[in-house]
């Protein structure tokens, strides 16, 4: 009996950690910031660098934009106006005060966690031309089809996210949630926009970033592997229950 049991507490505990196995993808974070903070998350001062975000002039030809207000007519955020060749340069905090920051503060109510950035240190000024700001992030590790971030942005004049050179539906600030166009290792995130004179900038706050673990096997198939496994040992327990045959006596 005594075997028995131990038998029965093995098997039992084997398919016990089989389940453990099969449990949901572990969900991680994406390291991917806001702008106008610092590594920690926290509000950078007027004027910095922002760390986390790049902006780029694109390739348009300057008038030939259509009307960039109206999404439906406008010419400006087909693949033409896209930079040819992206040539970073460094996005700024907008300032706290200053002659050309007065748009700043609205900028800055639609997301308190975050800070507007521009394309100089004084807050924008100049137009009709797009202005490509972009962060990257790294999947490596995660499984990209199970990738999502969503955030909100504001953006003065007018824009658009891409995702890896990809438009995303939708223009304008608001909130977002995007969940496609994601490969392993680093991904860009651009927010390509035109400003039509006066100040430019862009603020976004990410609200959320997921994304489950590569390495995590897919569900169904453990599932199978437990059903089978779990088969094995409950037959061999009913094995052990039999009774075995008395010896007989010749005395």
């Amino acid at each position: 009996m005594k075997r028995f049991l131990n038998s029965a507490t093995l098997g039992l505990c084997g398919i016990c950690a089989i389940f453990g196995l099969a449990s949901p993808a572990r969900g991680a974070n994406i390291t991917i910031f806001s702008t106008g903070v610092d590594a920690e998350g926290d509000l950078l001062p007027g004027g910095s660098v922002d760390p986390h975000y790049v902006w780029s002039y694109g390739a348009g030809t300057v008038g030939n934009f259509g009307d960039p207000y109206n999404p439906a007519t406008s010419t400006f955020f087909s693949a033409p106006n896209f930079p040819t060749a992206f040539t970073p340069e460094d996005g700024y905090v907008t300032p706290d005060s200053g002659p050309l920051v007065g748009n700043g503060p609205f900028w800055n109510a639609e997301n308190p966690d975050a800070k507007s950035i521009s394309f100089n240190n004084v807050g924008g000024g100049g137009g009709d031309v797009p202005f490509t700001y972009q962060t990257t992030f790294n999947l490596t590790g995660l499984n990209p089809a199970t990738a999502s971030i969503s955030l909100n942005w504001f953006v003065d004049d007018w824009g658009v996210i891409a995702i890896n050179g990809v438009v995303q539906p939708g223009t304008g600030g608001g909130t977002y949630t995007l969940n496609s166009g994601f490969v392993s290792g680093v991904n860009t995130l651009d927010f390509v926009t035109y400003n039509g004179g006066g100040p430019g900038g862009i603020s976004v706050q990410i609200l959320g970033a997921t994304a489950d673990d590569a390495a995590a096997p897919e569900p169904g198939t453990l599932d199978l592997v437990v059903l089978g496994l779990a088969s094995i040992v409950l037959a061999g327990l009913a094995l052990q229950r039999r009774p075995c045959c008395s010896k007989v006596s010749n005395s």
